[in-house]
């Protein structure tokens, strides 16, 4: 039996909307799996579970968890907006398309400092600087595993007695030496 355009329209929509439920679904569920352990993380560090929650100052705290400027997630979602809105109306106005690169350049350097603050936050929890490479491949694994592990939030002191690295590159805890007085 031939198909008709009719049919094949209809078809089309409902892999659309099928589509689209399916991602939909994903995000919403990503979103909540990592809100939550998210939280768990923000507790570790003393600070509420509900901040886990709110888009964007879930960032910011997560920033500043992670001694990073906390106005960067914001930022970020202006000009992403900012740069979205540029893209959709560039077939009016070509040149707008010019302010989605600042959104692009600012959306890089935020994803930098979250890798920064991903590595500080993990030295705050007493990991190797190498477990920044689980956040930056899977980012959602990383918060998982360091919301479940059982490690403890160590403050800003302790880390400045932690060595750079040893001659093998592992990191070590420094032995503090008594001060003389002189």
């Amino acid at each position: 039996m031939p198909t008709t355009p009719l049919l094949v329209s209809a078809q089309n929509q409902m892999a659309a909307s099928t589509t689209l439920f399916i991602t939909l679904a994903a995000t919403l569920l990503i979103y909540i799996t990592t809100a939550y352990f998210q939280g768990q993380i923000f507790w570790k560090a003393g600070e509420e579970r509900w901040k886990a929650w709110v888009p964007v100052y879930n960032q910011v705290t997560f920033f500043r968890l992670g001694n990073q400027r906390p106005w960067i997630p914001i930022i970020a979602t202006i000009t992403y907006f900012l740069g979205a809105a540029a893209t959709i109306l560039a077939h009016a106005a070509p040149l707008l398309i010019l302010l989605a690169i600042p959104a692009v350049i600012m959306q890089v350097i935020a994803g930098i400092l979250a890798v920064v603050a991903a590595y500080r936050i993990g030295l705050h929890l007493r990991h190797q600087g190498s477990w920044v490479l689980l956040y930056i491949l899977l980012p959602l694994i990383w918060t998982i595993i360091f919301a479940i592990d059982g490690s403890m939030w160590h403050d800003d002191d302790e880390l400045r007695n932690r060595s750079t690295t040893t001659r093998g590159g592992a990191v070590r805890i420094a032995k503090e030496i008594p001060h003389s007085g002189r």
